[in-house]
């Protein structure tokens, strides 16, 4: 009897020590090892200034941009006959590279019954009279009916940071099944930006 009752204490104080060992394991994560995604990082309403892509690069907010009809988040949102997209503007900085970026930050939610492709082509004019074009190793690519995508569109910039810029996003397509474009959905979309504090 002494042993059966030995070798169920025994086993209690293994199965305790486990639990302990897994409870305190969980604790050694820390805020900064939790993934920033898209939609935290756009939010001018939170504290988080760098965010790091897929690819590992860490790029750090330089400035943020409205229009007149941005939230107060400095959030925006186009509507391309289904296809939404939300995003905040941010100019930002490569950690590596010391490149300069707009970058229209967000996420796009594809509510067509089409499975639909976003290149993100999109194309600045700054008041400096620098034009730009959006990096296609950033297109947000194609996405099926229902789902939603974080997008994050880098426009490189050399000329500094400017006050202002007018902005033209192009229109996604249908992706057929084979392969082909199908047709475009919506029309391109121009807006005007300007620092947050001006």
């Amino acid at each position: 009897m002494k042993k059966i009752l030995f070798v169920l204490l025994l086993s209690l104080f293994l199965i305790a020590c486990g639990n302990e060992s897994e409870s305190d394991a969980g604790s050694d994560i820390t805020p900064e090892e939790t993934e920033t995604t898209t939609m935290d990082f756009a939010d001018f309403n939170n504290d988080i200034n760098t965010y790091t892509d897929e690819m590992g690069e860490t790029y750090t907010i330089l400035e943020k941009y409205k229009r007149d009809e941005s939230a107060d988040n400095g959030f925006n949102k186009v509507n391309f006959d289904g296809y939404e997209y939300k995003f905040s503007v941010l100019a930002v900085e490569s950690e590596s590279e010391s490149q300069e970026y707009i970058a229209l930050v967000g996420e796009t939610e594809n509510t067509t019954d089409n499975s639909v492709q976003f290149n993100s082509e999109a194309e600045i004019i700054t008041d400096t009279q620098e034009q730009s074009e959006s990096d296609f190793l950033y297109a947000v690519g194609e996405s099926d009916p229902s789902v939603i995508t974080e997008a994050f569109i880098l426009i490189p910039i050399n000329r500094g940071i400017p006050e202002s810029f007018s902005l033209e996003i192009d229109t996604p397509w249908i992706a057929l099944d084979n392969g082909e474009q199908g047709g475009y959905i919506g029309s391109n979309v121009k807006m005007e930006f300007h620092k947050e504090n001006n």
